[in-house]
């Protein structure tokens, strides 16, 4: 098992390429902000936050789309064996 820098580097190189690799696109709009963010006392947590929005969306947009979502099946699955209980 790797040692917990050798992970975290890993980590940070996998999502750079990720980063590197999307197809969304760095408006210069944004630009001002990511300034504004680098100067910040705490830009480590605000940039975190807006890394952690950034791969949620990616996966959401990258993972195949499933039927249904797992929390729809777990109460489909209630609703049937209330549905028996009901009946016997």
């Amino acid at each position: 098992m790797p040692e917990k820098k050798e992970a975290e580097q890993a980590m940070t190189d996998r999502q750079l390429d990720l980063l590197k690799k999307s197809p969304a696109m760095a408006f210069e709009g944004f630009l001002p902000l990511a300034r504004e963010l680098q100067k910040n006392e705490k830009s480590d947590l605000l940039i975190a936050k807006a890394l952690y929005g950034f791969f949620k969306w990616d996966r959401k947009e990258t993972q195949p789309q499933r039927e249904e979502p797992r929390h729809q099946n777990r109460n489909n699955n209630r609703n049937r064996k209330n549905n028996r209980n009901r009946k016997g």
